[in-house]
């Protein structure tokens, strides 16, 4: 199975109503590949919200993808 980690900007498109993102996250479902995201992608996401109403709008977005957690191991590899 293909799998992608989408990052921050792909996410902004999407919850922008970026016809491309779209169509994009559409074609890579039909594909069958796995779509994920990072903690720090959902964080990021969420705080550039101006208001409730976005963020609870983000939360549904990031809801649409498997969210994959920060660890002593990624944070450590991340780091150097």
């Amino acid at each position: 199975m293909n799998g992608l980690l989408l990052d921050t900007t792909v996410l902004i498109d999407l919850s922008r109503g970026n016809e491309q993102a779209a169509d994009f996250i559409e074609q890579q479902r039909q594909m069958q590949t796995y779509l994920a995201i990072s903690a720090v992608s959902a964080m990021e996401l969420v705080v550039g919200c101006r208001n409730k109403r976005e963020v609870n709008l983000a939360k549904l977005l990031i809801a649409e993808f498997d969210l994959i957690p920060l660890s002593a191991v990624i944070s450590a590899q991340a780091y150097h």
